[in-house]
């Protein structure tokens, strides 16, 4: 957690919590063993931290400052050509508002910078922080992929891509899930309709297969 987040009591989330040698410690050990580093950071020091120690994804990455936003388009593109996957977690539910005031205050100028981010060719996945507050409950996460995904330019299809194989691949289980392919887990979401024509038509699912067995749906 290389910044505070703004559940911290001690530490704003534009403040660092570890430094860049810290951070490339953990980087280095993780790696060792065969596992990703995720690295949460709002702040921009915290994000530039976690990008030069070679985090494998950057959690947030809103570039919070004291009191706004403030993203260096040299950072950006840095981001985008690294190959760190930025983990937007833009998830909400839809018709509520963010409940912590900061997050009400700068929604447009992240949703800017992660759409800046996007253009640039980032490796992109939204997450959720589910159970973080009321408007996140643990099931919020589609709400990202047909809201959150959208606004900054995905189409349905980069979308779907990148809650599934890319998503796979970032947490570092692609050899048996994100794809439908011979050998890998039968994941299976069954909807009324083509989420490639309209994307919230992940929302109105019919079945839903976990390894092969059907877990949601008619009997």
């Amino acid at each position: 957690m290389a910044t505070g987040g703004n559940l911290t009591p001690t530490v704003g989330p534009h403040e660092s919590q570890y430094t860049h040698t810290e951070i490339a410690a953990a980087v280095e050990e993780a790696h060792a063993h065969g596992l990703p580093l995720a690295v949460h950071a709002h702040g921009p020091q915290g994000i530039v931290d976690a990008l030069a120690a070679g985090a494998d994804s950057i959690e947030h990455c809103t570039f919070f400052t004291a009191d706004g936003v403030d993203a260096d388009p040299a950072v950006l593109d840095q981001l985008a050509s690294s190959g760190t996957t930025i983990s937007m977690t833009g998830a909400i539910l839809p018709g509520m508002a963010p409940p912590i005031a900061a997050m009400r205050q700068r929604l447009g100028a992240i949703r800017a910078n992660h759409a800046a981010l996007f253009r640039a060719g980032a490796r992109i996945v939204c997450s959720s922080d589910a159970g973080v507050t009321a408007t996140k409950p643990h099931d919020v996460l589609p709400h990202g992929v047909s809201g959150f995904l959208s606004a900054i330019g995905m189409t349905s299809a980069q979308a779907l891509v990148a809650t599934t194989a890319l998503a796979a691949e970032v947490c570092g289980v692609a050899d048996v899930a994100g794809t439908l392919e011979p050998g890998k887990d039968a994941d299976i979401l069954a909807v009324a309709g083509d989420p490639l024509a309209d994307i919230t038509a992940i929302h109105d699912v019919v079945a839903v297969y976990a390894r092969g067995r059907q877990a949601v749906g008619p009997a």
